[in-house]
């Protein structure tokens, strides 16, 4: 649900280009925390809703939408034509990361980082409810979120992106230039989960990629709805100021033969 709510933020706030990638349908599960979910577009496609949405707000912002899911597969060539100023006039200035799933969330964020394109991430809103909870770092040093947490994990194990200090020390790991949103709230395990599995909620959903209406944890659109707020903030500041900066890690290439970025769902 956070997408929504960024994309519309940033419509308001004058940006005169925006491309929407994604493939999903609304539900009616999403009521609760999505703006494109009406009682009139249940089963309509998130990114035709939105791009109407935006549309209605500001009538001369263009809007691109691309009817496919972002993965490990085709992100390079997603992010690839976007950057093509043959075909984008301006082209790509800046990615939000608005993805449910580990895997493609680690896809995206690297092909930013490949590619040098600017981003910002989000972390996991499911079970939360208090907004005032909602902070913006760099991805390297959030905490308290299983969802980023696990996509560090695994941008450090795939493509070398740096470990922490042994102190584990917020103030001394070094910055990946990727700004995050997230809440530091703490939420219960799930109620099923085995005894001593510590497994919550937002890992369960995030390891399942979140293609279904459903998670195990309902969400709070005041929650959802700060985080993209908060994400669209972060881009228009970063634009106006002139301090949209691309990810300024090293990395290690793809692996040779790999497609896209080698990642297999």
């Amino acid at each position: 649900g956070v997408g929504s709510w960024v994309a519309e933020s940033l419509a308001r706030s004058g940006i005169g280009q925006i491309t929407i990638a994604d493939m999903d349908e609304v539900c009616i599960s999403n009521t609760n925390r999505q703006l494109c979910a009406l009682d009139a577009t249940v089963g309509r496609f998130k990114a035709d809703v939105v791009a109407d949405r935006i549309t209605q707000i500001n009538p001369e912002c263009k809007v691109t939408v691309v009817k496919s899911f972002v993965v490990g597969e085709n992100v390079v060539s997603i992010l690839s034509s976007l950057l093509d100023p043959r075909r984008h006039a301006p082209p790509l200035s800046f990615v939000v990361d608005a993805i449910d799933g580990v895997d493609d969330k680690c896809a995206l964020l690297t092909a930013c980082t490949v590619l040098g394109v600017p981003a910002v991430t989000s972390g996991g809103a499911g079970g939360l409810t208090d907004p005032t909870a909602v902070q913006c770092t760099d991805l390297a040093k959030a905490r308290s979120d299983n969802l980023l947490f696990m996509v560090r994990k695994k941008m450090r194990q795939r493509y070398g992106f740096p470990q922490g200090t042994p102190t584990r020390s917020s103030k001394r790991v070094k910055p990946w230039g990727i700004r995050a949103v997230f809440s530091d709230e703490q939420i219960d395990t799930l109620p099923d989960a085995a005894p001593g599995d510590g497994a919550s909620g937002e890992e369960v959903a995030a390891l399942g990629g979140f293609r279904a209406c459903d998670t195990s944890f309902g969400t709070s659109s005041a929650v959802t709805g700060t985080i993209g707020l908060t994400l669209a903030a972060e881009v228009t500041r970063a634009i106006a100021h002139g301090l949209a900066r691309a990810p300024h890690i090293k990395i290690r290439p793809p692996e040779p033969g790999s497609e896209g970025l080698g990642y297999r769902r």
